[in-house]
Parts: C-alpha cells; sequence; structure tokens
C-alpha cells in the first residue's frame, strides 16, 4: 500500500475556528477616533470641525460594522482538501483561498483570502479575537501550509 492510498482513505477532520469581537479592537477605535476628532476641532472652525467629526463618526461606524456586525467573519473552516469557508455572523458562507501576502505575528494576524477572480476578503485578528490554544493552532497551521510556503517561494523567484 502506498503512502497517498493510506492518507486518501484516512478521514481528516474539518478545523473549525470560532471568531469573537475583539474588545482592544474596539478600543482602538475609540482612541483613533477621539484624537481625529481632537485634531480637527484644534485647526479648523468650528462648523468644518462638526462637519469633519460627523464624517469620521459615518467611518467609524463603517469600521465597527465591519469588524463587529453581522458582516463580519464569525468563524472559519480549513477543510481538509485545504479550502477555506468563511462565515459571516448571518450564516453566509465564501469558499476561500488564502494568498501569500498574509501577515503572521504573535499579536496580530492579518489574512487575505481570495474569494473568486476579482473579489478579496480581508480578517484582521488580534490577540483577544481567539482563544489562546485555538489562536497557537492557527498560527502553526498557517505558517506550516506548503500552499503560503510555495507563493511566497514563487513570488521571491519572480521580484
Amino acid at each position: 500500500m502506498k503512502w497517498n492510498d493510506y492518507w486518501s482513505n484516512y478521514d481528516i477532520m474539518q478545523t473549525v475556528y470560532n471568531i469573537k469581537p475583539s474588545t482592544s479592537m474596539a478600543v482602538f477605535i475609540a482612541v483613533l477616533y477621539l484624537l481625529c476628532a481632537a485634531l480637527i476641532g484644534l485647526y479648523l472652525s468650528p462648523w468644518l470641525a462638526v462637519s469633519g467629526c460627523l464624517v469620521l463618526g459615518i467611518a467609524m461606524v463603517r469600521i465597527g460594522a465591519y469588524h463587529f456586525g453581522d458582516i463580519s467573519v464569525g468563524r472559519i473552516v480549513l477543510q481538509p482538501q485545504g479550502e477555506w469557508i468563511l462565515y459571516d455572523r448571518k450564516g453566509r458562507y465564501w469558499t476561500a483561498e488564502i494568498e501569500s501576502s498574509s501577515v503572521i505575528t504573535p499579536w496580530i494576524m492579518v489574512l487575505n483570502f481570495r474569494t473568486g477572480a476579482q473579489s478579496h476578503k480581508y480578517l484582521v485578528l488580534l490577540w483577544d479575537n481567539l482563544e489562546s490554544q485555538s489562536r497557537r493552532s492557527l498560527r502553526i497551521q498557517l505558517k506550516s501550509s506548503h500552499v503560503l510556503c510555495l507563493k511566497r517561494l514563487k513570488h521571491r523567484h519572480i521580484r
């Protein structure tokens, strides 16, 4: 029996990562908003400051909805074939392929997924989005992923 035959018959489970909203991201967005509002208020006339804060507030609400609302990614699933499935908080899902431009560090992971020919989804994971064991497992899975390693090598040879 060949090695490939043995593993093709072996039932490998999918890996599920449940993502919870990040409190540190919420604090970061609030501090950024207050800092920008203060800078706008210091350097502009009052009516420009109010309109600038309003525009900034709308932008922050959109960013907050992307990270904490129903459209945010709430679960990612790695299939045994190496394909990723992204689920939002409403239950919609996309099949995706991880891109080599993803950044993986102990504190933050910026994952770039290709969900179609021209479509991408970006996922920013801070240290408090996942439980420590899940975060460690995901980091190991991504760093040891032969897909990411091969794509990085290919990009190095092209440049």
